[in-house]
């Protein structure tokens, strides 16, 4: 399958205009800029109906200065500034040069265009809305936490080696099984492979993987191989919305996976 690499950078300076949120209480909730950070926020919903947002695995976190998470295939971030009023103001805003599926493209292109506009923001138990002047809104919900050893996936992308992220060969498996042991194996579409991992926090460290000998068509073969790298490259994994992704030192996409059922 041929990828193509997209750059990819969003830029712009939002000026806010107030937005004044009736009945919002302080503390933890409401319009407290407090209750925004320390949480990462999964996108469920948006008011955009020709895109699907809330199936591109994206996120949104806040650290009381930057906001910064997944848009669909890259990483972006820039400042912010929340009051206590329920206004938010967005600064400049980039994201990496990752390339990916046109559907996960368009979604990340959408969702950074309604992110630059946003000027108020309300938080609601575990729910962040996010709104603009034009009542387009965001809404996200707390991410549940999770562990990976003992968990299997099915992969659905992953980084070719050339810039980009490719989805897999017609009609081709490549699974991913991260065992209690601390041994990681599956299917890389031609040979089984195996080899070692270790989990700490947030971060991942994935051994030399060994495979077996058999051969294929030379398309499968190169996913292959470009799947190990990518495996091997990984240090970072999270777990968004039922979708495990796992990135590089860099916070470059290396493998998408779904849950195996």
């Amino acid at each position: 399958m041929r990828s193509t690499s997209i750059r990819l950078v969003v830029s712009g300076a939002v000026v806010c205009a107030a937005l004044v949120w009736a009945g919002c209480g302080g503390g933890t909730s409401g319009t407290d800029p407090k209750a925004l950070e320390g949480v990462e926020w999964t996108l469920v919903e948006s008011s955009m109906s020709s895109v699907d947002l809330g199936a591109a695995g994206i996120t949104a976190n806040f650290d009381g200065e930057r906001v910064y998470g997944f848009s669909g295939v890259n990483q972006y971030g820039g400042p912010y500034t929340a009051k206590d009023d329920g206004t938010l103001e967005i600064g400049e805003l980039a994201s990496t040069m990752m390339a990916g599926p046109e559907p996960l493209m368009k979604a990340e292109q959408a969702y950074l265009e309604l992110l630059k506009g946003c000027d108020g923001y309300q938080v609601e138990g575990d729910t962040l809305t996010l709104l603009t002047g034009e009542s387009e809104t965001l809404v996200y919900e707390k991410a549940e936490e999770v562990t990976l050893p003992g968990t299997s996936w099915n992969v659905t992308s992953y980084n070719n080696g050339k810039g980009a992220v490719s989805t897999l060969v017609a009609d081709s498996e490549l699974t991913l099984e991260f065992g209690e042991d601390g041994t990681v194996s599956g299917s890389g579409g031609v040979n089984r492979y195996n080899g070692s991992y270790e989990v700490d926090g947030a971060g991942i460290a994935v051994g030399r993987l060994a495979l077996t000998k058999m051969a294929g068509e030379p398309d499968l073969m190169e996913q292959e191989a470009a799947f190990v790298k990518a495996l091997e490259s990984a240090t970072q994994w999270k777990v968004v919305r039922g979708q495990l992704e796992l990135r590089d030192a860099d916070g470059s996409a290396m493998v998408f996976a779904d849950a195996a059922q």
